[in-house]
C-alpha cells in the first residue's frame, strides 16, 4: 500500500510519537511519500516559531523522505473536494484539500489524525497515533 502522510502526522513523528515513529521506520521508504504542499506547512510552522531546532528537523526529514510534486489532477481533484465539501457546508483548509487531492489523485492512503478527512468521498484515510 502507497501511503501520503499529512503534515500532522509528520508532526507526530518529529515529536517523537512512539506509534507513528514505529509505523514510518516499519514501512518500506518507497510506499511513504509527503506532498510538496507538506513541505511549505512543516516549513512555515518552523520559521513562524523561529526555531533553530525545528527547522533542522524539517530539513532533515525533508531530505530523507519521498516529496511529491503538485501537479495537475491533483489540483483538480482539490478543487472537486473543496466544492463538495463547501456544498455540504464543510470548511477544509486549502492546504488541506490540497493533500487531500493529492492523495486522491495518486491513489494513495491518506496518513492523518485529522478527522475532517473523513468527510471527503473516494479517500482512504489511516490514523497511526495510537489510541485515536
Amino acid at each position: 500500500m502507497k501511503f501520503l502522510l499529512d503534515t500532522n502526522t509528520v508532526s507526530y513523528f518529529m515529536r517523537g510519537d512512539e506509534s507513528v515513529t514505529k509505523k514510518i521506520h516499519q514501512s518500506n521508504p518507497d510506499d511513504i511519500a509527503i506532498s510538496a504542499v507538506t513541505v511549505m506547512e512543516l516549513v512555515f510552522g518552523a520559521h513562524k516559531r523561529d526555531s533553530k531546532r525545528i527547522t533542522k528537523m524539517v530539513n532533515a526529514f525533508i531530505e530523507e523522505v519521498n516529496v511529491l510534486p503538485f501537479e495537475v489532477e491533483a489540483a483538480r481533484q482539490a478543487g472537486i473536494i473543496r466544492a463538495q465539501l463547501s456544498a455540504n457546508g464543510i470548511a477544509l483548509s486549502f492546504p488541506d484539500s490540497q493533500i487531500a487531492g493529492q492523495a486522491r489523485a495518486l491513489k494513495r492512503t491518506l496518513v492523518t489524525s485529522d478527522n475532517d478527512f473523513n468527510a471527503i468521498p473516494k479517500l482512504k484515510t489511516i490514523c497511526w497515533r495510537s489510541g485515536v
